[in-house]
């Protein structure tokens, strides 16, 4: 049986989503090189995000992984909303994204120096959950549209920011114990810089209407 096409709508509501995450990414990003120019103390080339979260100035990681859990709840409620039949699987995904980036908060990394805890191996898995769960959203929403006339001008970009997401996804897992490790903070960093384009990207084409 062929698959229900999707059909995308913009309402007023949706606008206003879009616009209260484009307000989320521009939070996220100012709370997140304020911290890097504030502290010193870590390397951005090898040291994890995280590390800010148990230092000196862990508020402004935080506040950072709060704005990207609350802009993926958004998202997922602005998607139900503009789209019919519901895109679910990446709606459950970016759910699943803002619980374990919220969550985090309350689970400080263990640093370099510490003994291992478990809090910080709590950390450890919402983060490998959070960054799987934003990975495969942001592939299966490019199969999702893929039928959508509104898309068709944007696809193109939706599908290169998917795979941007993705594959910065499976480079930070790879960094981080595997291979180059001693670059998991850049690739990281990168990754981070992928999904606030994705959310930015999906904002700014819905509001654009």
């Amino acid at each position: 049986m062929q698959t229900e096409n999707h059909i995308t709508s913009v309402s007023s509501t949706t606008e206003m989503l879009a616009t209260f995450i484009l307000v989320l990414v521009a939070g996220s990003l100012i709370s997140l090189i304020s911290v890097h120019l504030l502290d010193r103390g870590v390397n951005p080339v090898r040291d994890a995000v995280s590390d800010y979260g148990a230092r000196e100035y862990a508020w402004f990681y935080r506040l950072t992984a709060i704005w990207m859990g609350v802009a993926g709840v958004l998202t997922a409620v602005m998607l139900g909303d503009a789209m019919f039949p519901k895109p679910t699987l990446t709606i459950m995904l970016l759910l699943i994204f803002a619980a374990t980036r919220t969550a985090i908060t309350i689970f400080p990394t263990d640093l370099e120096e510490d003994e291992g805890t478990s809090v910080g191996r709590s950390h450890t898995v919402l983060a490998a959950i959070a960054f799987a769960a934003i990975a495969v959203a942001a592939g299966n929403f490019t199969l999702a549209i893929e039928d959508d006339p509104f898309w068709n001008d944007s696809f193109g970009l939706v599908r290169a920011l998917g795979m941007f997401v993705f594959a910065t996804a499976v480079a930070t897992g790879l960094t981080r114990k595997v291979i180059l490790t001693q670059y998991f903070g850049l690739v990281e960093r990168i990754f981070y810089l992928a999904m606030l384009s994705w959310f930015s990207a999906i904002a700014l084409i819905l509001l654009k209407g």
